[in-house]
């Protein structure tokens, strides 16, 4: 009988064994960290010495991914993906200032080519007039440390209008770190803490398995519970919006909240095959978000991605690997932003004083 015992332990750690090589070899079980940046990273319970999520200021940078692209920048004195401005800006200047994470930073292609770099072009080629579009994305940024930011440093830029980015990660990212309650009184930044098994999840693929055919998400919370998490991030989501909104009517500066997907929307729009259906099961929705803002300057720009982006082209738009736009796909970011803002608030760019020195 002992014997019979332990021919069958040892089987089954044999099984274990085989299966933990075997999973490592499958993209699926790879955490996004690990397929972009070659390591794993556990966003519980992280401690920053910061409440501003920027790069190292004057610091040079490479955003890579995957052997899909590499690109090199030198952040400015505020640690943004963008040239040196200064508060002294001229009245025939209209500045708008863009913030939000990688999507408004641009990772995925050249500093010229991020959406607020597109728009820029737009509007400077279709008016007599000077704008400059300022590039306030970091990546891994969310609401939160937009808000910080604008409200502590770039508030004092004189911006003429301010516009917010948030997508699907953000609601990601407040399960991580919370919300307000993350900035500590002596300027330090506190994560929430993870599941007690977040350890196991990180040295054992097999576990990973175990915990995905259990019912656990992309957070390593219940799958069950995702559709709770997105209510309260999304209700917090709209809150620090809302506060953002406030901090730029006192100071008399246009707002705006853009609501869009991240680009791994391409992806799951493919046929519906059971890997997908399997990890889509219960996708953070940040659709909730645009019904919970109860001012009027928000706009969702996904429905207008999803008629130009299909399963036959959305490689010209997204990264397949790596999710973010591609330079095509910004550029036709910008273009929805332009259109959709003169569509629901001309004077937004300060456009309709302008009407009369359009280019032709």
């Amino acid at each position: 009988m002992k014997r019979t015992i332990k021919i069958i332990l040892f089987n089954l750690l044999a099984i274990a064994i085989l299966l933990e090589i075997s999973l490592r070899f499958i993209p699926y079980f790879k955490t996004s960290s690990e397929k972009s940046e070659g390591v794993y990273v556990n966003y519980y319970g992280q401690v920053k010495n910061s409440w501003y999520h920027t790069w190292e200021p004057n610091s040079n940078n490479t955003i890579s991914s995957s052997n899909e692209f590499n690109f090199h920048f030198k952040a400015n004195s505020l640690g943004l993906r963008e040239k040196e401005f200064s508060k002294n800006k001229p009245d025939t200047v209209t500045r708008i200032m863009v913030l939000g994470d990688s999507y408004v930073a641009g990772v995925g292609a050249d500093s010229n080519d991020t959406w607020p770099s597109q728009l820029e072009k737009i509007l400077n080629g279709k008016y007599d007039h000077r704008f400059e579009v300022i590039n306030a994305g970091v990546s891994g940024s969310d609401p939160f440390y937009c808000f910080t930011l604008l409200r502590d440093k770039l508030i004092t830029y004189t911006p003429d209008a301010v516009i917010v980015a948030v997508n699907t990660s953000d609601i990601y990212d407040f399960i991580y770190r919370g919300g307000r309650e993350r900035f500590y009184p002596d300027g330090t930044t506190h994560y929430k803490l993870g599941p007690w098994f977040e350890p196991l999840f990180h040295y054992s693929y097999f576990f990973r398995f175990l915990v995905r055919v259990t019912g656990y998400g992309k957070a390593l919370e219940r799958r069950s519970e995702i559709p709770k998490w997105n209510r309260i991030a999304t209700d917090s989501i709209a809150s620090v919006l809302a506060d953002s909104k406030m901090l730029c009517d006192r100071n008399q500066i246009k707002f705006l909240s853009v609501i869009h997907p991240n680009g791994g929307f391409a992806i799951q729009n493919l046929g519906n095959t059971v890997l997908k259906s399997f990890y889509y099961s219960v996708p953070a929705d940040i659709h909730l978000l645009g019904k919970k803002l109860t001012y009027t300057n928000n706009i969702d720009v996904s429905t207008e991605l999803m008629k130009e982006v299909n399963d036959f082209n959305y490689k010209e738009y997204v990264w397949p690997s790596d999710k973010h736009f591609t330079a095509k796909g910004y550029a036709y970011f910008a273009s929805i932003v332009y259109d959709n803002v003169l569509y629901t608030d001309s004077d937004f760019f300060k456009i309709q004083q302008l009407q009369t020195t359009t280019k032709l």
